[in-house]
This record gives structure tokens, C-alpha cells and sequence, in this order.
């Protein structure tokens, strides 16, 4: 019965192999394999594959006693002699990262369960007496549209490394039908541009006198923490202390590393995209950091455009130029793509591609382009609000 239950849990070989499907999950804990099936101690073994890191994934049922470390130390030693030849290049054990039930369980529970509370009883009063007067209409289409593509392209992103039949989604990005998705990486843009033109939208409601108040200047910032960090820290610290223990010995606690433990206090400072960046504990919440450290400088636009407009558009236009300049710099000097695509051919001169993110994708000097055209346009909606667009006959 044993040996049955060995092979059991094991992965065994599935389909469509010659079309890219190379992960084969078992039961229990698993390991990558070179895809070319070299020895792990050969010189070009355990590399990525045209730039996707695509590795063989086999279940296998090994003694509960052995974890990921004593296991490696026999396939793969640090000095890189094997005790037999193998092309084993990693290995993870289910569930290993997953901490037993402490005490940053118990709490978050604890407060997410007070703020469900708070926010059923202010949702049912925000539907019976909220006034939706002042609001700007489209802007909820259009977030609505923006959020329905980031979350398809991240579904697609996700499901590369398991899909069955790389090969052929490798084919459909030929197609122009999907350059939506090969091109999501804009989409973050259009919450940058509706971030800025609420922002000004919604300050210009006052006069230049009231929107230059010290007083007013302080619950700017203090209105912006209190409304965006409770949510984001809630996320943080569930995930870092609860999901996992959730999902323990599913598919998901095969994740080989995970730097929450870690770096969590970091995301709730909003400066993950620049400190221990190789360590993100929550990778997608970038915008938030990115976004948060743009904030602060909207009074270098706002201020001087209640004193005068023309004022204002001048900062706006010399932070655009710097912006363009530095990002047209970092292209040309280190010979980067315009997105971060994984997919078509590279240039052969492109180099420093590590830091790509946290220079170019995740930086707020290079995303305040778009910011800063949606702080004019909000600016444009409330204080031009006779404006009419004649249409253009053709």
C-alpha cells in the first residue's frame, strides 16, 4: 500500500508535451526539472527558455520528515557537485512557508471581522442618502472597463506557467485581436489618469482662496491616508497572516517563495517599488506606492493654478518634459522595450533588465505623464463646465 500511495501522489506525464504543457502536479511536494533534462550541475542547465523560465514540474511524494533544504542539499549542493547525476533544479515542499495559526492570524481576523461590520451598516446608509450630485458619470464606465482589463490580463499572466498548450497561446499573440492582452501593461494607466482628474475636479470646487488654505492643505493629506490606507493595509496583513493558512496543502502553498513574513511593514510605508523591491510581498500593489509618492507633488501644480492658471499648466509642463527626458534616456541607454512584454524578439543590446521595473514601469517620474494630464482635464471639467466640442465633419 505504501508504494501504491507513492505513485499515487506522484505526477505522471499528461499531454501535449510538444505543445509546452510541462507542469504535472502531484499530490504533495514538487520539484522543477531542466527542460532539456541536462544534469543540474552542467554548465547551461536550469536557465530560462527564450525568456520564460519554463522549467519541468513533477509531483512527488517524499518522507514528511525531509524538507526542501535537507532534500536539495542531496540533488542540487550549494557547491554544486551532486551526490548522483539528476536535473533537479528546485524543489518545494507543500506547505512549508505556511507558518502555523499565530498570534497576526488571530488579530486580523479579529479587526476584519469589526470592519465587514462597519462597512455593511455605511453602505446601506450611503444607498438611502448619499447625493450623487457633482459626480463625474463616464468616469464609472471607464473604471469599470479599465478594471475588467487589468484583471484579464492578469488571469492570462497567471495561467502561462500551468497552461497545457503553450505553444499555441504562444501563436494566438500573433494575432492583432490580442494585442489587448499583450499590451495590458497601459491599462494602469487610465487609473492614473482618473486619479488625477478627480483629484483637481473635486479641489477647483472651491475658491482659489479657500483651495490655498493651510487648513485646507492639511486635511488634504491627512483625508488621503485615512481614505486609501485602511483597505490596503487590511489586504496586506490577510495576506500575509491569513490566506495562506487558508490554502494549506493546496496548490497554491507550492509557491516557492514568499517575502511577506518579511517585507510586509515596507508596502504599509507605500515605498515597496523602491525598497527591497526584489523582495514584494504584494507585486501588484506597486500602483499604490507609485501613485502615493505622486500625491504629495500635486500642490506644486494645484497651488500655483488657483493663483493663476497659466502658472499651473507651466509646472505641469516642465514636470511632463523631465518626465519624457528621463524616460527617453533610460530607453535609449539601456535599450529597454516599451513594455515589459515577454513575448517577440528582445534587442540583443538590452541591458540591466532586472531594474526595468523599478526604474521605468514602477516609477512615479516616469507614470506622472498621465497623471499630470489628468489633473489638467479635471481641471477643464469644473471650471469650464459651458465648454462645448463641435463635432468634427469629415
Amino acid at each position: 500500500m505504501i508504494i501504491f500511495a507513492v505513485k499515487d501522489s506522484a505526477g505522471k506525464i499528461g499531454p501535449a508535451i510538444m505543445k509546452g504543457h510541462a507542469y504535472f502536479a502531484g499530490h504533495y511536494s514538487e520539484f522543477g526539472v531542466d527542460q532539456s533534462m541536462k544534469n543540474n550541475d552542467e554548465p547551461g542547465a536550469c536557465k530560462s527558455y527564450n525568456g520564460l523560465g519554463i522549467l519541468w514540474y513533477f509531483g512527488m511524494c517524499f518522507p514528511s520528515t525531509c524538507s526542501s533544504t535537507d532534500l536539495m542539499k542531496v540533488l542540487k549542493p550549494d557547491n554544486g557537485t551532486t551526490s548522483f547525476p539528476n536535473p533537479v533544479c528546485q524543489l518545494q515542499k507543500s506547505a512549508e512557508n505556511i507558518r502555523e495559526l499565530d498570534a497576526g492570524f488571530w488579530i486580523t481576523v479579529s479587526i476584519m471581522g469589526g470592519i465587514v461590520l462597519v462597512c455593511i451598516v455605511s453602505g446601506v446608509l450611503d444607498f438611502y442618502f448619499a447625493d450623487a450630485e457633482g459626480q463625474i458619470a463616464p468616469i464609472h464606465c471607464m473604471r469599470f472597463f479599465s478594471m475588467c482589463w487589468v484583471v484579464m490580463c492578469h488571469l492570462t499572466a497567471w495561467n502561462i506557467p500551468v497552461i497545457a498548450n503553450l505553444e499555441d497561446f504562444l501563436e494566438l499573440t500573433r494575432d492583432i485581436t490580442t494585442e489587448v492582452v499583450i499590451n495590458g501593461f497601459f491599462s494602469v494607466d487610465t487609473f492614473y489618469f482618473m486619479g488625477g482628474v478627480l483629484l483637481t475636479f473635486k479641489n477647483y470646487e472651491r475658491n482659489p482662496k479657500a483651495t490655498n488654505a493651510p487648513s485646507t492643505w492639511v486635511m488634504f493629506y491627512v483625508h488621503r491616508v485615512l481614505r486609501l490606507s485602511p483597505a490596503f493595509y487590511m489586504v496586506v496583513i490577510f495576506y500575509t497572516f491569513v490566506l495562506k493558512q487558508m490554502l494549506r496543502d493546496t496548490p497554491y502553498s507550492m509557491i516557492p517563495t514568499d517575502n511577506c513574513y518579511e517585507t510586509w511593514w515596507v508596502e504599509l510605508l507605500y515605498l515597496h517599488n523602491f525598497i527591497d523591491h526584489d523582495k514584494l510581498c504584494l507585486g501588484y500593489s506597486w500602483y499604490l506606492a507609485s501613485d502615493m509618492q505622486m500625491y504629495p507633488f500635486t500642490s506644486l501644480f494645484i497651488i500655483p493654478m488657483a493663483i493663476k492658471p497659466i502658472f499651473g499648466f507651466i509646472v505641469a509642463a516642465a514636470v511632463f518634459i523631465i518626465s519624457t527626458g528621463v524616460n527617453i534616456a533610460l530607453v535609449y541607454y539601456y535599450h529597454r522595450p516599451a513594455n515589459q512584454g515577454f513575448f517577440g524578439p528582445k534587442d540583443p543590446e538590452m541591458t540591466n533588465f532586472d531594474n526595468y521595473n523599478m526604474y521605468m514601469y514602477d516609477s512615479p517620474l516616469i507614470r506622472c505623464q498621465i497623471y499630470i494630464i489628468g489633473l489638467i482635464v479635471g481641471w477643464f471639467l469644473q471650471t469650464r463646465k459651458k465648454l462645448r466640442i463641435n463635432w468634427v465633419r469629415i
